[in-house]
């Protein structure tokens, strides 16, 4: 269950009210031991209730991960999205250094993925790059030979594309690319997932192929922007109705906002600081902060004023607003949840997730 912490409260004094060790309570919520308490920090209680849906537990990883994040991870995951594979304008692919972590994850029990992008090397998704490959058959054929050696040899389970950027002109060869890959990857057995911002970057034809389209609610560039909440409750509503119409309600994986940024007020342009969930309690607790609560968009936030006395104020995702949008993705019958990833730790967000979802093993 989750608990609303008051003013006057302790940690302690929430434990003791129901009936758990202190100890268990700092473990579960990833709290420093010091911290007696953060007035409006959301909680998680431990309760016996069991998950009421089974669906598609979906994360990303990075190839210079701990391997405890995917152990710590490993109980909540169906299939994790090992990144990334660039694919390049003559079909040819750059791989991520993944050898240790396939083998870890298929000793977890969890299906690894290939997590495949049109990301240039400095990171940024190029639409000119996916013209380039898109334009060109043999660059494609290239492509789909390369991919599935690779796939066989490292022993994963399938793909999770995300090409972004596409240019409206290249959504039909884009269709058509995932129509033919499609047919390959089925025919060895192997999954298809699509992650996407914007559903209308293919024809509704195209996410029939697949097994999952994942979600992305989140936009890379929101860090850029002047501070707001992370995903409002009513934005993340018009995507999924936007995708609903697109692709139907089965296939899709609603991806949670788990991260969380910082901003220097008064905000003069600069790019926010990005603030992970596990940081959130020692940060509000170091400055003195109480955590609100914004019903309208539900998320959580604070402001502060640091040593220089600057102010800043931090919007992020806490297993309140989590729950909030979990109730989204059961009132639209949506197949799956994506946490994004799952470095460093956040054990209080997968909790909330288990407590509505068992995920579905795909091993």
């Amino acid at each position: 269950m989750l608990y609303t912490v008051k003013y006057g409260e302790t940690i302690k004094s929430i434990a003791a009210e129901h009936h758990i060790s202190s100890a268990s309570l700092y473990t579960i919520n990833q709290m420093d031991p010091h911290i007696k308490s953060i007035p409006g920090q959301t909680l998680i209680i431990p309760d016996d209730t069991s998950p009421i849906h089974s669906a598609i537990i979906h994360g990303c990883v990075m190839p210079n991960v701990g391997e405890n994040a995917l152990t710590c991870a490993a109980p909540y995951l169906s299939c994790v999205s090992i990144c990334s594979c660039h694919v390049q304008s003559d079909g040819s692919i750059i791989p991520p250094n993944d050898h240790l972590l396939i083998s870890r994850a298929h000793s977890l029990g969890i299906a690894p993925l290939l997590h495949i992008t049109n990301q240039r090397q400095g990171g940024e998704f190029s639409g000119s790059l996916l013209h380039d490959f898109l334009g060109s058959d043999e660059g494609m054929a290239t492509f789909a030979e390369m991919l599935l050696q690779y796939l066989y040899h490292r022993d994963y389970m399938g793909i999770n594309i995300e090409f972004d950027g596409v240019y409206p002109e290249d959504i039909q060869a884009y269709s058509d690319f995932i129509h033919r890959l499609s047919k390959v990857l089925k025919n060895n057995r192997m999954k298809l997932f699509i992650s996407a911002y914007d559903v209308s970057s293919m024809l509704p034809s195209a996410y029939a192929c697949a097994d999952g389209i994942i979600l992305l609610t989140c936009r890379r560039d929101h860090s850029a922007h002047p501070p707001a909440p992370i995903c409002p409750i009513d934005n993340m509503r018009q995507a999924i109705d936007s995708a609903v119409d697109a692709c139907g309600t089965d296939k899709l994986v609603l991806g949670l906002p788990c991260c969380g940024y910082n901003w220097t007020l008064p905000y003069r342009g600069a790019i926010a600081r990005t603030v992970y969930p596990v940081e959130i309690p020692a940060l509000a607790h170091s400055h003195y902060a109480d955590i609100r609560y914004d019903h309208k968009v539900h998320s959580p936030y604070f402001s502060y004023y640091d040593s220089a006395g600057t102010e800043h104020i931090v919007w992020f995702h806490d297993p309140r607003s989590i729950h909030i949008r979990l109730k989204l993705a059961e009132e639209y019958h949506m197949g799956g949840i994506s946490l994004g990833n799952i470095a460093p730790p956040y054990r209080p967000g997968w909790i909330t997730v288990a407590d509505m979802y068992s995920p579905i093993k795909m091993l």
